[in-house]
């Protein structure tokens, strides 16, 4: 393994390397490790086992031994070192969003398409066993017809205006605003449980209109809030809310769907439940039922510890436990590019309509 980037992602991913040795069926080696600071590298590499430490990605990726790149650097860098390792014969499991725009998307996809390797997109959430239990009823058809898809995903990481500027609130590093940060995984959700979005029609502010920088002040060019009404192809509706800057909300993602027949609802800080309604039993036996999704039956659960609490960061532990599961076995890997350039279609067209005011077609070019 050659993981790229050693900031807060990079982190998490460290630690799933050890934790997919424990739970999956192949095992990872921390080999290399990229940081722009050859001091903070070599920490890291001490720290989570690594065996070397560049300050070149290029050299990372190249470094001999590695046969997987985890692309855990921020949004301006996921095209360019993703291409050169599936150029290098490096499978990637790169974070999402897969571009800055749906251009940036296809760029990666065009690219990467014929190169050969694996390729994965990082929507770790999904991983989570309450969410992939929620997949599987829906895919099952437990909730019948589907009438009504919500999802949320509200922080407060960024309510400090005290808070220095950084590349996830410049335009041209990060692409989307909140919209692509928390929201992308809620996108990528709503498009597995619900089909394709045919429109949307947004709305988005910027909160903290300036933030503090090295020279004074800073303008903030994106979004620190947006909320959108969805139409899906079968013309049924949702929501999407997206914030970093709402007090009381640390790590609220919520993602609801609701049939005729029942419902099912997944709150991120309640991360090992899923609410459960099946309106099939009689009347006084109606409501929410809260499952714990912690049995070895569950997907997911294989190998860690049944009955007790999983965890957010054990949701990249499974994600990287699956994809090289599927690089292994010559397997498609789901999320990938495809998945990717598709939730890049429907960022593109909640921008478009934020800036617009109107109802946006999405426009899939896949």
């Amino acid at each position: 393994m050659a993981l790229l980037g050693t900031g807060f992602a990079g982190r998490a991913h460290a630690a799933a390397i050890w934790g997919a040795r424990r739970i999956g069926e192949v095992l990872p080696r921390p080999v290399a490790v990229y940081s722009r600071s050859p001091a903070r590298g070599r920490e890291f590499a001490e720290r989570f086992g690594f065996e070397k430490a560049y300050d070149s990605w290029r050299d990372a990726v190249s470094a001999p031994g590695v046969d997987v790149v985890i692309n855990a650097l921020p949004n301006p860098w996921h095209l360019k070192p993703t291409v050169e390792a599936a150029k290098r014969g490096r499978h990637v499991l790169v974070e999402k969003p897969l571009g800055r725009s749906l251009e940036e998307a296809l760029e990666a996809y065009r690219a990467l398409r014929g190169s050969g390797v694996t390729v994965g997109v990082g929507f770790n959430h999904r991983w989570l066993p309450a969410v992939q239990e929620m997949l599987r009823l829906a895919a099952a058809g437990f909730l019948g017809e589907k009438v009504y898809f919500r999802g949320a995903f509200l922080e407060d990481w960024a309510w400090s205006p005290e808070m220095p500027y950084a590349w996830r609130f410049d335009p041209e590093e990060a692409g989307y605003g909140v919209v692509g940060d928390n929201g992308s995984h809620v996108v990528e959700l709503a498009l597995e449980l619900m089909g394709r979005i045919r429109r949307v029609t947004a709305a988005a502010r910027t909160v903290i209109g300036e933030r503090p920088g090295p020279r004074g002040p800073v303008r903030v060019g994106n979004e620190d809030l947006a909320a959108a009404l969805l139409e899906f192809e079968d013309g049924t509706l949702g929501v999407l809310e997206s914030a970093r800057v709402l007090p009381g909300r640390g790590n609220y993602m919520e993602v609801e769907v609701y049939g005729r027949l029942g419902a099912l609802l997944f709150n991120l800080e309640r991360p090992d439940e899923l609410l459960v309604a099946d309106y099939r039993a009689p009347e006084g036996e109606r409501g929410l039922e809260r499952r714990r999704v912690l049995e070895r039956s569950h997907p997911g659960m294989r190998g860690f510890w049944a009955k007790h609490s999983f965890g957010w960061h054990s949701s990249f532990a499974v994600q990287l436990a699956r994809f090289l599961e599927a690089v292994v076995r010559g397997v498609e890997y789901r999320p990938g590019l495809a998945e990717g350039v598709a939730v890049n279609a429907v960022l593109d067209a909640v921008a478009e309509s934020a800036r617009s005011g109107g109802w946006v077609g999405v426009e899939y070019p896949l």
